[in-house]
């Protein structure tokens, strides 16, 4: 689980957000009020997380380009 031990290498002020299907670990306690300060669950599958992340910010068009140009170099 090399991909899921990345968020212990963040500065522990950090804010840290989950987007998954369910709530894990630390997560599991968003919602609740018991989840620690600066934890934030996002209930959706990643594309669909991603893409709210990236309008809320104000960036969706650079997601689009992202996407389209990332999709242009996989190939038939």
């Amino acid at each position: 689980m090399p991909f899921a031990s990345l968020v212990n290498f963040a500065p522990s002020s950090a804010p840290r957000l989950l987007i998954n299907r369910e709530a894990v670990g630390p997560f599991a306690a968003c919602g609740g009020g018991d989840a620690p300060d600066g934890y934030f669950f996002f209930e959706a599958d990643c594309d669909a997380g991603v893409t709210k992340l990236a309008q809320l910010a104000g960036m969706e068009s650079e997601l689009s380009i992202l996407i389209a140009e990332a999709m242009g170099g996989l190939g038939p």
